[in-house]
């Protein structure tokens, strides 16, 4: 039981380390194509690039009745259809910090809907976790240039909806993922969500210009990664997470995202690290350590 736990956390470090570097990978792709085409492209590659792997593992792959596709038709809708064209339409209209931060009230929303669904109760101890780790997510982000003009505004309001589609996804799909398998419910999300968007983009993308011997060796690297590390490999790992741990506590992990961003920035952007981000560290752990202390005791 114990090994277990120590796994789906280390699993969640994982993911958002992979998200915190899908931030600059996503923004650098979305500078060159529509927001809508890319999240398209980014779910048939993983979708097709799952499919195979999984239809040997699993013969029964396809077997699914009719309650577990309309859970996950509604589920993809916002785990991946409302998430994924907010997000990208976001960024593109605002900074990777605006949207590093904002990512910080997915936890919140979190567990506002898991409270009011009546899942869970936010104790003390749980409720001081929380408050110190986004605590530490400002002070962060404090020291950073964030840009909350009127500019950007329309992108950040994009972005926060996508993080409260994020939030809904969390409170409302372990039983999806209980129920079929946290490797068979991610392909059908992703079939699904691969649908929803394949429809949209039929109706909203159109003058498709671009060179692919114009982009660059970053584009395509940015490219791959978003797809395989940002993509495929960050649902398949969180949705297993989430079918052996609670909403609130998954959603938790996103406080990791800006201190992976930070952490990333010495050695590409020549970033330095102040005595200011161990005490933000330090902040953010401490309420990792009080939530989660909580929940084990519970």
């Amino acid at each position: 039981m114990e090994n277990s736990k120590s796994l789906v956390i280390f699993s969640l470090i994982i993911v958002q380390i992979l998200f915190g570097i899908n931030f600059v990978t996503s923004k650098i792709v979305v500078e060159k194509l529509d927001p809508v085409l890319w999240a398209t492209i980014r779910f048939w590659f993983s979708t097709l690039s799952l499919f195979p792997f999984l239809y040997k593992m699993q013969p029964d792959l396809f077997k699914i009745d009719k309650d577990s596709i309309i859970k996950g038709f509604a589920l993809a809708l916002a785990g991946v259809t409302f998430t994924q064209f907010f997000f990208l339409s976001g960024l593109k209209l605002t900074s990777a910090s605006n949207a590093s931060l904002l990512s910080t009230l997915t936890p919140i929303f979190t567990v506002i809907i898991v409270i009011l669904r009546k899942q869970d109760k936010l104790t003390t101890k749980r409720g001081i976790g929380f408050a110190l780790s986004f605590l530490g997510v400002l002070i962060l982000q404090a020291q950073k240039e964030i840009d909350f003009s009127s500019k950007s505004f329309v992108g950040d309001l994009l972005v926060l909806f996508a993080f409260a589609a994020t939030a809904i996804f969390l409170s409302y799909c372990k039983e999806f993922f209980t129920k079929l398998g946290h490797a068979k419910g991610t392909f059908w999300i992703f079939v699904f969500g691969t649908m929803q968007m394949s429809i949209y983009s039929l109706f909203t993308v159109s003058n498709i210009d671009i060179n692919p011997s114009e982009l660059s060796t970053e584009f395509y690297m940015s490219f791959f990664f978003s797809i395989y590390g940002g993509t495929l490999a960050t649902y398949f790992i969180s949705n297993w997470a989430i079918s052996k741990s609670k909403p609130d506590n998954v959603a938790l992990f996103i406080y990791l995202q800006p201190v992976v961003a930070t952490l990333l920035g010495v050695p590409y952007l020549n970033e330095s690290i102040s005595i200011k981000f161990f005490i933000v560290c330090l902040l953010i752990f401490s309420g990792f350590f009080l939530a989660l202390k909580e929940d084990k005791r519970r």
